[in-house]
């Protein structure tokens, strides 16, 4: 409530309100009556303030449920009683194994008993970009917070909750917790000696800074320089570029509240000058009027007027400031985010749903997004033959199958298990699903359990581990035989493992050499045979040391590979991504597919999904990444941004694609001028995820650092989710672009009126506390209606708006200016003739006797202008739910289709129609009852009806205005001018239909006007 009471213009009423109240009730001396004006205004403020804070606690709320639901989700694999479960971390406790990967973020403090070229990033401590290297030896300090770049191992909690690293940071910045954290403290003392309070956690704190600090010497004395996929120059441009140049990393503004920021300004700045000119001639003109003409001498009386246009000049400052926009961009991202939790889009940041709406392509990654990720071992090549069936390869030699099922079971990821579902029989696969995959087919070999080869075989025994890394695609594990010797087990990407084996398995303790020919024939009959079947190819190797080597130097550990097989696994295509491609096509969004498998296979899948057919095939539709690579990183390491937008223009697929090159191409397509949607599931993922205009990470088989880097977490893995995002995205777009066309019509003709009635009559005929109710309408209630708008189809029927597109189209600008040009004549003859019109007291102040103006009088008048006003309001909001030139309604002949359009689902939305409902209930009560309060007088039914069929009447002068204009507001400095040579022409003609128009209505009224007088 006080944060939304901090509002200066508010601040300002209230000062006004409570001016009024001491000068019309004491100086004035109206005790009786005196206290009601200002009064009201202070309510009215009231209610501002009040509904204000209940959106923003709203929006509180929501975020909170936002944090809530995805920190739940947050699992660890945890060792308790000798068995692997998986616990939430909130629900770790110290003493607990945990199981530690790449891409995991700590979710406590501990200690490593097992690593395996562990590195993890501490920037969310210590700010140090560097990755740290740990290790039992010399740095074995786990912290929670941050995150596991690579490597695997195994490490003890020893801290959590509020005693951890991060929560004791968190406790610092917030306070949260340190209650209780005080409360633990002194139980723990009470049970504890005192020569004993020196607790091992605090040894490991001293120990831990030391250590820190050595490392912080170390990597002093480094300078980070550019790697060769140009990485680090890329990211140094990123964090030099101007269009984050007033954000931090983690703000990325979106294009709508960027373009709303420029309008909101250029609006304010329109609005105070009219206020500053509306105050300047009300109090030159009162003091003109009573000191000169009326000869009056000064008194104190004359405060409570000068209060009294201030007051007027201030309400008109507030109508006249788009004040709204920030509430209805709030609100329609709100509602948006909370529907998109129901097609399986989890949003972090709420301002990605709305850039989203704008996407222009999106990079997506293959498994698990357009695919299944049902990982399967369909085709298999070993010891020289295929297998089409699995169970068909049970005949070879036993010794072949055994070295090949332990090579899978060992040369594996822990964490990789399956079981099989009882009420479906298929498995469930847990983390890595293409090692599961491996691992089902190793079983389905022999009658012999993947279990068992790991039981044999603990991860204590493992001699060296290197895990997969992506630049490499490959891992490898060193174990020693029960005979002594040493036993290297390699996987990875197939044509990679080809070129490091000379033989390959043929089981009964053979090798048989791989010749030149056999080499091409496995490239051909089973490397590209399988891809072409979109079939992602491993290869499995290894290779027999007699003694130990010098196992760090892994390069050399990797000659003479001895193939044991090839698998063929498959990851059918997600059924629905076909319609999901093409709906994004039609939609102007470009789909790229960006994989680390090679080209053949990557082309196929591309094929099935849609993203190209067999046709497109020419250069630049398909590319590897090192060719990729190659073509746009500079010797200095620096990007070649106009070979990426040649190279975009075309490319479509991208495969054996590094984290690198992602990033690499997301960069050179957002200095395009592209709006770049990117998903990612990996931990490497990161750095394009952040990059991206909105990054995309998997809820299913995302790692931590790639959920924590991405702006949305797809809940399903489910590419037709994003292209549901897209549709959302569109309507917040949409939804806001409504509001403008409402509010800047109602500011157009509220400050219009303000300030000619100043200019005219020498005062405003709309009141300052029935203004605030304009503005309350104007706000809360329609940003409510308009901003919670369900998208429709029709939405991804048109191209993307992008970065460049006006904020104010010209549809928009034709909508505002037209409804203003009927609203305003009409206004303007309400105020100089209704009282003739209609046989009614004129309101004029130069109209009233000296006594009614002393008095004050409450005139029907006013209560009539006021009344038309908020009714043509009204009316406009239905109007206001078309933006665009679709007006036609199928089924409908054209003119009745264009009357009913605005109608169109508007009972669906139930928000809406309880808003104009609502509007119309409280301006009935107003006028028949506001009285003083709101300086209304009630009505009869002639001027109800007369100011419903006024405020109907924009309804059919939507249907005068034409469908087609060229006038367009252009309030984005990035967009081009329009060729004034191609615009003036057409410009000058709908405007002077317009006002041809607009002239006509006016002359009937005056004629029927003296038609009255003469009857």
């Amino acid at each position: 409530m006080w944060d939304a009471a901090q509002d200066p213009i508010l601040f300002v009423l209230t000062i006004a309100a409570i001016l009024s109240l001491f000068l019309d009730v004491y100086v004035s001396n109206k005790p009786d009556t005196g206290w009601i004006k200002g009064l009201a205004l202070l309510i009215s403020v009231a209610i501002v303030i009040l509904v204000t804070a209940i959106n923003d606690l709203q929006k509180e709320r929501q975020f909170r449920e936002l944090m809530e639901k995805q920190e739940s989700g947050l699992q660890a694999d945890v060792i308790r009683n000798g068995e692997q479960v998986r616990v939430k971390y909130q629900d770790l406790v110290v003493g607990d194994i945990v199981q530690i990967h790449a891409g995991l973020v700590l979710p406590a403090d501990g200690v490593l008993f097992r690593a395996d070229h562990i590195k993890c990033d501490e920037s969310a401590l210590t700010g140090e970009s560097l990755d740290v290297p740990k290790s039992l030896e010399e740095d074995p300090w786990l912290l929670s917070g941050t995150s596991v770049k690579q490597g695997s191992g195994t490490m003890i909690v020893t801290c959590v909750g509020l005693f951890s690293e991060e929560g004791i940071i968190q406790k610092l910045i917030t306070g949260v917790g340190e209650e209780e954290s005080d409360r633990l403290l002194e139980l723990d003392n009470a049970h504890t000696p005192a020569h004993e309070r020196q607790t091992d956690s605090h040894l490991a704190l001293s120990t831990l800074n030391e250590t820190t600090s050595s490392h912080e010497q170390e990597r002093s004395s480094l300078e980070p320089s550019s790697n060769s996929d140009g990485v680090s120059k890329a990211r140094s441009d990123s964090e030099s570029s101007s269009d984050y140049e007033d954000e931090g990393p983690d703000k990325k503004k979106s294009i709508l509240q960027a373009k709303l920021q420029r309008m909101a300004l250029q609006v304010g700045y329109a609005a105070t000058a009219v206020a500053l000119l509306t105050l300047v001639v009300l109090v030159v003109s009162f003091s003109v009027q009573y000191f000169g003409t009326d000869g009056n001498s000064y008194s104190a009386d004359v405060w409570s007027d000068y209060v009294e246009f201030i007051t007027t000049a201030i309400v008109v400052l507030v109508v006249g400031i788009p004040e709204g926009l920030p509430l209805a961009i709030t609100i329609s991202m709100a509602y948006s985010v909370k529907q998109m939790m129901n097609d399986h889009n989890l949003v972090r940041v709420p301002a990605s749903c709305e850039t989203m709406g704008n996407a222009t392509t999106i990079c997506s990654d293959k498994t698990g997004t357009l695919t299944t990720n049902r990982m399967t071992v369909v085709k298999a090549w070993i010891g020289g033959r295929v297998f089409n069936e699995i169970e068909d390869a049970r005949d070879l030699p036993t010794d072949l199958i055994e070295r090949l099922k332990a090579s899978i079971a060992l040369n594996s990821s822990r964490s990789a298990n399956y079981s099989i579902d009882p009420e479906s029989g298929l498995p469930i696969q847990e983390n890595n699903k293409t090692e599961c995959a491996c691992l089902k087919f190793a079983d389905d070999l022999s009658d012999r359990p993947y279990t068992a080869y790991r039981e044999e075989t603990p991860v204590e025994d493992y001699v060296k581990v290197y895990p997969f890394d992506s630049a490499t695609k490959r891992m490898e594990t060193v174990v020693r035989l029960p005979s002594g010797k040493y036993r290297v087990y390699v996987k990875g990407a197939s044509e990679i493992i080809l070129s490091f084996a000379t033989a390959y398995d043929v089981g009964n303790d053979q090798t048989k050499p791989l010749t030149a020919d056999d080499r091409a024939a496995l490239e051909r009959d089973v490397i590209v045979r399988f891809a072409e079947q979109a079939l992602r190819v491993i290869c499995i190797a290894y290779k027999d040391f007699d003694e130990a080597q010098d196992w760090e130097q892994e390069e050399e550990l990797l000659t003479d590979l001895v193939v044991s097989a090839f698998v063929g696994i498959q990851d059918p295509v997600r059924p629905e991504v076909p319609d999901a491609v093409a709906t994004c096509q039609r939609a102007g969004v470009t789909v790229r597919m960006v994989t680390g498998d090679n080209m053949i296979t990557a082309r196929a899948i591309a094929i099935n999904c849609g993203i190209i057919t067999e046709q497109d095939d020419g250069e630049g539709v398909v590319m590897e990444g090192p060719d990729f690579r190659r073509r746009v990183v500079k010797e200095d390491g620096s990007l070649d941004y106009e070979e990426i937008q040649r190279i975009g223009t075309k490319l479509r697929v991208m495969g054996r694609c590094s984290p690198s090159d992602k990033f690499n191409l997301v960069k050179g397509l957002i200095k395009a001028g592209e709006v770049v949607a990117v998903t990612g599931d990996g931990t490497n993922d990161g750095p394009a995820l952040a990059e991206a205009d909105v990054g995309f990470s998997m809820g299913i088989a995302g790692t931590d650092v790639a959920r924590q880097a991405s702006d949305i977490v797809i809940t399903d893995d489910n590419f037709s989710s994003i292209v549901k995002a897209i549709s959302w995205g569109r309507n917040v777009y949409d939804s806001i672009s409504k509001f403008i066309v409402f509010q800047l019509t109602v500011n157009v003709v509220a400050l219009t009126v303000a300030f000619v009635g100043a200019c005219a009559i020498r005062e405003s005929p709309l009141r300052a506390v029935q203004l605030l109710w304009v503005n309350l309408i104007m706000n809360v209630f329609a940003a409510l209606a308009l901003a919670t708008e369900r998208p429709t189809a029709e939405l991804l029927e048109r191209a993307p708006y992008g970065r460049s597109q006006p904020l104010v189209s010209r549809i928009m600008m034709r909508q505002i200016l037209g409804h203003a040009l009927y609203q305003l004549p009409v206004l303007l003859l309400l105020i100089f003739y209704a009282d003739e019109m209609f046989d009614i007291q004129s309101g004029r102040r130069y109209d009233l006797t000296v006594q009614q103006r002393e008095d004050e009088i409450l005139t029907q008048h006013y209560t009539f202008i006021f009344n038309t006003f908020v009714w043509m309001q009204i009316f406009n909001e239905l109007n206001a739910r078309v933006v665009n030139d679709n007006l036609t309604v199928p089924g409908l002949p054209r003119l009745l289709g264009n009357f009913c359009r605005p109608f169109v689902g508007f009972f669906s939305n139930p928000i809406f129609v309880s808003v104009v409902l609502g509007t119309i209930v409280a301006q009935v009560l107003i006028v028949q009852y506001g009285g003083l309060a709101f300086e209304t007088t009630p009505l009869g039914g002639t001027l109800w009806g007369a100011s419903i069929a006024f405020g109907a009447g924009s309804l059919i002068w939507n249907l005068a205005m034409p469908t087609k204009t060229v006038v367009c507001l252009d309030l984005t400095p990035t967009s081009p001018l329009p060729a004034a040579a191609e615009r003036e022409g057409p410009a000058r003609r709908e405007v002077g239909l317009l006002c041809a128009r607009m002239f006509l209505l006016l002359s009937m009224t005056r004629k029927i006007v003296l038609l009255r007088r003469v009857l």
